[in-house]
């Protein structure tokens, strides 16, 4: 009868299995409650920060712009260019306008005395 035969008697590789197999299940144990803490504090911290009301905010500002652009794209203006692009008052206000550079350089080609200060 060899010595690894008598009860209680464990080998070395059923002690190093045994020793695998704890630290397996700590392992995923300490996973599983780190990734439980994660996502209490990501709740936390997107409640504080009012993260997931603004995210609904923005939902409702893109349905809003949805069906701001479907009511105009529904309603063509009478003023229809030909090439199909369309002429409205916001537009041609937008063509008047010029920045202050071409604003100055524009004084400066009419010899504005008010440019020379």
């Amino acid at each position: 009868m060899a010595f690894y035969e008598f009860e209680g008697f464990t080998t070395e590789n059923e002690v190093i299995m045994d020793q695998i197999g704890s630290s397996l299940a700590f392992t995923a144990i300490a996973i599983l409650v780190f990734f439980a803490i994660f996502l209490l504090l990501r709740e936390i911290n997107c409640w504080y920060w009012k993260i997931n009301r603004r995210i609904e905010l923005q939902e409702q500002t893109n349905q809003l712009l949805i069906r701001i652009l479907e009511n105009e794209s529904a309603s063509k203006p009478a003023n229809e260019v030909p090439s199909g692009h369309t002429i409205s008052s916001s537009s041609i206000v937008n063509e008047n306008k010029i920045s202050l550079n071409e604003m100055y350089r524009r004084k400066r080609e009419n010899n504005d005395p008010k440019m020379e200060q």
